[in-house]
């Protein structure tokens, strides 16, 4: 398996660049600008166990190669780590072979596989990174077509921003709603520009909500500008229920 980490530390910089930088062993992180706050990452370490968790060791890394590439008015510490995001990927290989300790295994970190049921009409895909989302995308339309599902040929919008004209429509319900009036305090961005930058088409059902009931444009944890609509959402449409979720 693959093991990522990232950490959430407070805002680096206004700029809303992604910042790319190489670290010692020639692996690209990031720096990705999140609001009030940045997102540095990833690691990339082999692990034999999924259940794994972010250790010292690799939160003291990250913050050691973005304190020797970013000349920061102070250096930062494991004290201005907010909280921190642990993935493991599974690594795709040959069932006959298997991965040995010789073998480069970071070149498997972007491999992945898809399987096909044609009794069931299932499909599974293994491995994979979402940087390389659209190649999997089309392998499992691909499938899809094969297992007899019609798919929309002519469909282009599936993904990314929706068209300009549709953007500015909700800027402008927004508006009439007086959406970014309701805020009670200064943020990093208006309310209406976070619920588009964020959820695009669904904040159109954000807007409405918050028409019926003001209340849904109150920030339910302080400092984080997570606002309950986008709760109630997530509640809704991710299973997200619990605070661990």
């Amino acid at each position: 398996c693959s093991k990522g980490i990232h950490l959430i530390v407070p805002r680096i910089g206004r700029q809303e660049r992604v910042l790319a930088f190489f670290d010692d062993t020639h692996r690209l992180f990031y720096v990705i600008p999140m609001g009030m706050r940045s997102v540095i990452g990833t690691t990339d370490s082999r692990v034999d166990d999924p259940e794994t968790e972010v250790t010292a060791a690799d939160r003291d890394f990250l913050l050691d190669q973005i304190n020797k590439r970013l000349a920061l008015p102070e250096p930062l510490c494991p004290a201005d780590v907010i909280s921190t995001r642990c993935g493991v990927r599974p690594l795709v290989v040959d069932a006959t072979g298997g991965v040995s300790n010789d073998t480069e295994w970071t070149s498997l970190s972007r491999k992945h596989a898809l399987e096909m049921d044609p009794a069931d009409s299932f499909i599974t895909i293994f491995g994979g990174k979402i940087t390389d989302c659209l190649n999997i995308g089309e392998e499992v339309c691909e499938a899809a077509i094969e297992l007899g599902i019609r798919l929309d040929k002519d469909r282009k919008d599936w993904y990314g921003e929706p068209p300009k004209a549709t953007r500015d429509e909700f800027f402008r319900q927004a508006r009439l709603t007086g959406l970014d009036k309701l805020r009670k305090r200064a943020n990093f961005e208006t309310l209406s520009t976070r619920l588009w930058r964020r959820y695009g088409m669904r904040a159109f059902a954000m807007l409405e909500a918050i028409r019926d009931d003001p209340s849904m444009s109150d920030e339910i944890i302080e400092g984080a500008e997570y606002v309950r609509v986008e709760l109630f959402y997530a509640a809704k449409t991710e299973m997200i229920t619990k605070l661990d979720d």
